[in-house]
């Protein structure tokens, strides 16, 4: 059961972006008929769709989904679905087999044209110049200055198409080359593998020591365990004028009602971190900003949601820490 048919003008758009080498407008396009199909929360899911799996080689993870997500929420067109709901969506027959479709969709038009250009330049122009070249700066402002080019760079150089080398030619500006190692371009597409909903280390790790937490010690407390119940990626009903709603790790209810909430927070969260808000300094620093005032809105906003219980904020991956964090909230 096909959930989109291409006709002849989406088609004939389709060739002429490649023509044009506008793989920025190619993936923004599979991007959103990935988010109108199954909105997945994170940019591994994305990728999957888009890009397909990857090898333990393949070390620059992410980046195309991330900047499609990006751009998805930018234009306010981010459809919202609790973990739950997705879950039930992707373990669908029907939406598995059209998400494949999509993949499959994706690499004929996306990603095997890209690797062809890959192949035929990487050793004549840099990195980010290819980036450049094929359009992908335009899809984060070239913040992150051809780090969805390395993967795909990665890729390649995994199945032994591509070999990357380090030299400076004068009077350009940049290091990495990729030259060939195979005559022709024999670049082979990974199987297709359905998407989980993934959440972070961090967020894992927290919630398996809170679900043992109540194992363990609530049903020694006046309600019992059988009263708690736990959501993932709670969402804040408050928006404060953002364009999407903002969401909690981890929300823990007793008899239905809500007790409060905990976040585990990266370091991303109390500094500027290239690697999540952009490789320009300055830039990344607003855009880091920006998300510590998010994480102060939340706090306040945990206060009135929660009945007065503040918002458990975690950073170690320690679990022994972690259980004295929340036995110490929860009492």
């Amino acid at each position: 059961m096909k959930f989109y048919d291409f006709g002849q003008d989406t088609l004939s758009q389709l060739n002429q972006w490649q023509e044009n080498r506008r793989f920025d407008l190619i993936a923004k396009f599979f991007g959103r008929l990935v988010q109108k199909l199954c909105p997945f929360h994170t940019k591994e899911a994305y990728d999957a769709i888009l890009i397909g799996s990857a090898d333990a080689q393949v070390r620059w993870k992410g980046f195309l989904g991330w900047n499609i997500i990006a751009e998805i929420s930018a234009k306010k067109d981010l459809k919202e679905l609790s973990v739950d709901e997705l879950k039930r969506k992707i373990q669908s027959p029907i939406t598995q087999q059209q998400l494949e479709e999509l993949f499959n969709l994706s690499q004929e038009y996306l990603i095997l044209p890209m690797m062809n250009i890959l192949f035929e330049n990487g050793d004549k122009m840099f990195q980010n110049q290819i980036n450049k070249h094929l359009n992908l700066d335009k899809l984060d402002g070239n913040q992150h200055q051809g780090w969805i080019t390395a993967e795909l760079f990665q890729r390649l150089c995994s199945q032994g198409i591509m070999k990357k080398i380090k030299k400076r030619v004068y009077g350009l500006r940049g290091t990495t080359f990729h030259i060939k190692q195979k005559p022709h371009m024999d670049y082979q597409l990974p199987i297709f593998v359905m998407p989980s909903i993934g959440f972070s280390k961090g967020h894992q790790t927290t919630l398996r020591v809170l679900q043992n937490f109540m194992e363990k010690v609530l049903p020694k407390t006046l309600h019992g365990s059988e009263a708690w119940k736990i959501t993932n990626e709670y969402k804040n009903p408050y928006k404060h004028g953002f364009p999407r709603h903002m969401r909690y790790d981890i929300a823990l209810w007793i008899n239905g009602v809500l007790y409060g909430f905990i976040e585990f927070d990266g370091p991303q969260h109390h500094k500027y971190v290239p690697l999540y808000h952009g490789k320009n300094r300055k830039e990344g620093i607003k855009v880091f900003i920006s998300k510590h005032l998010k994480d102060r809105i939340k706090d306040g906003d945990a206060l009135k949601l929660c009945n007065e219980t503040k918002c458990l904020r975690i950073s170690s991956l320690n679990s022994s820490i972690i259980k004295r964090r929340i036995a110490a909230w929860y009492i």
